[in-house]
């Protein structure tokens, strides 16, 4: 006879994975490309790893909180990442 294979629910599942998130804060200290402006602050959170952003994440945080289209290869020419 075959045995069935227990299928775990949402409660079990949720119990087994250990989820973490990082909140790292971004700050432009120095006068960045184009529009970046000294002064202006993204925060970006890193889940499941305690790495810190990448510079696409940075970039693309700027991007959408200002509106501006910053180059993410020369971003760490002039930010500051603290741990939030």
């Amino acid at each position: 006879m075959e045995r069935e294979t227990p299928v775990p629910d949402s409660e079990t599942t949720n119990k087994e994975v250990s989820m973490s998130a990082y909140l790292w804060k971004i700050e432009v200290v120095r006068q960045g490309q184009g529009k970046v402006a000294k002064g202006m602050t993204v925060d970006v959170v890193v889940e499941n790893s305690t790495r810190q952003p990448t510079t696409q994440e940075i970039s693309d945080a700027l991007n959408r909180k200002y509106n501006i289209d910053s180059h993410f290869s020369t971003i760490n020419n002039w930010i500051e990442i603290r741990k939030g």
